[in-house]
């Protein structure tokens, strides 16, 4: 039976999606809608928790004051498909890599720009999320072993999105990525994540926020 006759004949109570609670009804469990209403759209506060193991209090909302909006959209990306860390399988790890980063890179530029008051250099014309990294890996202490990680966790993202590689023989393909592949990287990325992230939470303190 072709493709096309087969799709014919799937039948599918599911609706267009137009808002983030179309999105949870359709394609989440009731007990994950229930605890990502628990946490009372503190989506941020829960996985920066998750992610350093940490029991610390640390006044996000105030730390990010107008960017708090944004980090937390992006969290609640990140726990949509894995609500703890320990969720995380296979190609999960894709999109929740991406999603992390951005939600993080806020409280990284705010560390820059706004408590040191310093300004991030450009490597090049554009603009370049490592950019940021590179900046703070030039100074010491904390600040070195926050720019080391996220540095590490933004090449493993690459690694996700560049596949094409090149055989001697100049014939070009693709490289194949298996759960247990996906999974080494998860790990990684999730150490680094609790590295940089801790070293974040430090360098604030020392900055009285």
């Amino acid at each position: 039976m072709s493709f096309s006759k087969l799709r014919e004949q799937i039948t599918t109570d599911l609706d267009r999606i137009d808002s983030i609670q179309d999105y949870q009804r359709n394609y989440l469990s009731a007990d994950v809608i229930q605890s990502i209403e628990q946490l009372n759209k503190k989506f941020v506060e829960h996985l920066l928790y998750d992610l350093t193991n940490s029991k610390k209090d640390v006044e996000v909302r105030s730390y990010l004051s107008d960017n708090y909006r944004d980090a937390n959209d992006y969290a609640l990306e990140c726990i949509e498909p894995a609500f703890y860390k320990t969720n995380i399988y296979g190609a999960r790890i894709k999109t929740w890599t991406n999603s992390a980063l951005k939600c993080f890179d806020i409280f990284l530029i705010k560390l820059i720009n706004e408590h040191k008051r310093e300004k991030i250099k450009k490597s090049g014309r554009q603009l370049k999320e490592r950019d940021v990294y590179n900046h703070l890996i030039q100074n010491k202490g904390n600040q070195y072993k926050i720019g080391i990680a996220f540095q590490t966790i933004y090449q493993q993202r690459s690694s996700f999105t560049h596949v094409q590689f090149e055989t001697k023989d100049g014939v070009r393909s693709t490289k194949r990525w298996s759960n247990s592949k996906y999974n080494f990287a998860r790990d990684l990325i999730l150490e680094q994540f609790e590295k940089g992230l801790n070293a974040l939470i430090k360098e604030m303190e020392e900055h009285g926020i």
